[in-house]
């Protein structure tokens, strides 16, 4: 209920600020998706968090988890749509972008329909049919469609080809990509038995943060950002 108050909260507060209906669409459909963005990082968060801290410690994180997925999808649909019906005017104006923004939105998308499925998938009545093994597996797809969303938001995203936005996300992709690391080796620890102590694990999750950092930093330099390549180079440089 927060997250349909706040999402007519900024549709109201939008509207005010500007006039022009392209701006107004254009900034609100930003906005939902930068909602959509942050609630999903914080579902993801959730799990290496708890494993490290314990669940007990973050209990009501653990229990308001699969709502702040629901919020991720609720956000990310209004992105869409405001994208595809109230900047492009519809379904049938995509024909008429560029490849690099179709490829983007296509995307985005598939991110999307994973969101909308976890969501759906997020009761009870639906783990208790699935099985919890099937839903845990199925679930795991959310991590396919967060790098599927990183891409769209490169590809065609204004902010992201700032510096200052830059280093956020490298910080934040960084601190999710450690801490999932540390989870799964110790899972796998558990089993194999390859890690002498908390320092080997360390060291390991420092290789593998070597190892993501450059897979992240790789993605300017391999993809094309659509505002950058036409406008003159990403902002900042």
């Amino acid at each position: 209920m927060l997250s349909v108050l706040s999402s007519l909260f900024v549709v109201g507060v939008v509207r005010i600020t500007f006039e022009s209906d392209q701006l107004f669409y254009i900034r609100l459909q930003q906005l939902m998706g930068l909602f959509s963005l942050l609630f999903w990082y914080v579902a993801l968060i959730i799990s290496p968090l708890t494993y490290i801290f314990g669940k007990q410690k973050l209990r009501h994180l653990v229990y308001a988890r699969r709502a702040i997925g629901v919020s991720a999808a609720y956000f990310a649909i209004l992105h869409l749509c405001i994208a595809l019906w109230g900047q492009l005017g519809g379904p049938s104006e995509l024909v008429r972008l560029p490849e690099l923004i179709q490829t983007s939105l296509l995307l985005g998308a598939v991110a999307t329909v994973v969101l909308l499925v976890m969501a759906a998938t997020s009761f009870d009545a639906v783990v208790r049919r699935m099985t919890y093994s099937r839903w845990k597996l199925l679930h795991r797809l959310t991590y396919i469609a967060f790098i599927l969303v990183v891409l769209h938001m490169w590809m065609i995203g204004t902010h992201v080809t700032y510096s200052l936005a830059q280093i956020i996300a490298l910080s934040a992709l960084l601190l999710l990509a450690g801490l999932e690391s540390y989870r799964f080796l110790m899972n796998l620890d558990k089993k194999w038995h390859f890690i002498e102590g908390k320092g080997g694990a360390v060291l390991l999750v420092a290789v593998l943060l070597a190892m993501w950092f450059a897979v992240i930093v790789s993605i300017p330099r391999s993809i094309d950002n659509y505002h950058s390549k036409h406008h003159g180079g990403a902002h900042g440089e």
